[in-house]
């Protein structure tokens, strides 16, 4: 259940217009008050299209979190942070009865999640997000079964979704990602730990990133682009293809096909590890 809120939490349902509200906080515009209505007969769901502000805080930690939906989040020069959700259900009355949350909890971390009628989401619903923020300063991302891309982060930030791809670019801290089943595209980024069990991941680090990278899947290549920044001690190994490194700085290191090590100078270590796919490092 969600932690108790410093303010009262503003939780609109359908029918309920923005005109309605004459406090400040989440403002939501959805069904017949101002959201759009869309048929989907492949999955024979119906989607509902919410769109929803609240102030924003500087340098604040935002929090997002869903189910059987993508979520999309970039900085933005606005003053608010700014979402539409996308609400997809079996039908329009249970679309109506979605509660869709946004409010700052009493650490002042702005979080966006959702309720399901009686508490439970039926096997072809879910909840999508478009957010736009002026920043954050720390981010929490998790979904199933939907695509997570990120830009413009800052802090430390944790993505994390299954049956689906990460992207993540210009990260200004720190970027965890897990991907229990796609996969991992990280640019621009100071470090990373990055996991998927079925899929390829990609690493590039910012110009003056100086690591750790640690990367392991269970099937898929993996590729870390390094800059000028980078150093310490990175072990490589796959146990079905290649190991290459292409970057000529290395001081020494132990190479083998399948299992090596190369020297960046001092600093933390970095590991990268899959069981079936090969193995690159570059330079940007």
């Amino acid at each position: 259940m969600p932690l108790p809120t410093l303010a009262r939490t503003l939780l609109l349902t359908a029918g309920l217009s923005a005109a309605a509200l004459g406090i400040g906080g989440c403002i939501i515009v959805a069904g017949n008050g101002g959201g759009s209505w869309q048929s989907s007969w492949a999955s024979n769901t119906v989607t509902e299209e919410r769109h929803m502000a609240l102030p924003h805080v500087q340098d604040s930690p935002i929090d997002i979190r869903t189910q059987n939906g993508s979520i999309e989040i970039d900085r933005s020069r606005s003053n608010e942070v700014t979402f539409t959700a996308t609400v997809r259900a079996r039908t329009s009355e249970r679309a109506r009865q979605v509660e869709v949350h946004c409010d700052r909890n009493p650490e002042g971390i702005c979080r966006i999640f959702v309720v399901w009628p009686e508490g439970k989401r039926k096997s072809d619903e879910g909840v999508s997000f478009v957010v736009h923020t002026p920043g954050s300063k720390g981010a929490v991302i998790e979904t199933t079964n939907g695509e997570i891309r990120a830009e413009g982060l800052s802090g430390s930030v944790s993505l994390t979704t299954s049956n689906s791809s990460i992207t993540a670019r210009q990260i200004d801290g720190p970027v965890k990602a897990v991907a229990s089943n796609g996969k991992i595209t990280l640019r621009g980024v100071p470090s990373a730990d990055a996991r998927s069990s079925n899929g390829s991941i990609a690493v590039t680090l910012s110009e003056r990133g100086t690591g750790p990278v640690n990367a392991e899947t269970s099937n898929g290549s993996i590729t870390l682009e390094v800059g000028d920044g980078f150093n310490g001690r990175v072990s490589a190994r796959t146990s079905n293809g290649s190991v290459r490194n292409h970057v000529k700085r290395v001081n020494n290191g132990v190479a083998s096909r399948d299992d090596s090590s190369f020297d960046f100078g001092a600093g933390e270590q970095s590991s990268l590890s899959t069981s079936n796919g090969s193995i690159t490092i570059e330079s940007r």
